[in-house]
């Protein structure tokens, strides 16, 4: 079984296990990797906006949410949709809005991680050991 596959089933297993199916819900993915969102494009379950957020490693690029069309998404929103973290941070941060939504508001946290989250990082040898290391990591640990 290709990592895609064992993805999509672990899905719809989370999802048939849930009672949220019968009024709707968008489920926030937080701290996955890119490839687990890929899998979340090709898995059949509609993303929030129906947009391409993703860069090309699978993560969202922030830079493409707009938190005036994800309010307006999630006021539509009917069924399962799942969306990014970011995009409710977007929602959540978005200036004077207000938004009526009937369905479940779910944010699922890959508990694999402790305190922080694997990401594809772009560059040589050089900066991924900067970035890296453990006097980096340890600064933005939150203890």
């Amino acid at each position: 079984m290709d990592i895609n596959a064992l993805y999509a089933e672990l899905l719809n297993n989370f999802i048939a296990g849930t009672t949220f199916r019968k009024k709707g819900a968008v489920l926030f993915f937080l701290g996955f990797p890119g490839i687990f969102y890929q899998s979340l494009n090709n898995s059949g379950i509609p993303s929030l906006t129906g947009k391409s957020l993703h860069d090309h490693t699978g993560y969202c690029d922030y830079r493409k949410i707009d938190a005036a069309e994800e309010i307006d998404a999630i006021q539509r929103s009917e069924g399962i949709r799942w969306a990014y973290y970011e995009e409710l941070i977007a929602i959540a941060d978005a200036p004077g809005e207000q938004f009526s939504y009937k369905g479940d508001i779910i944010v699922v946290k890959n508990n694999i991680f402790d305190k922080y989250y694997p990401i594809e990082v772009s560059g040589g040898p050089k900066i991924k050991s900067d970035l890296f290391s453990d006097s980096n990591i340890t600064k933005y640990i939150q203890t």
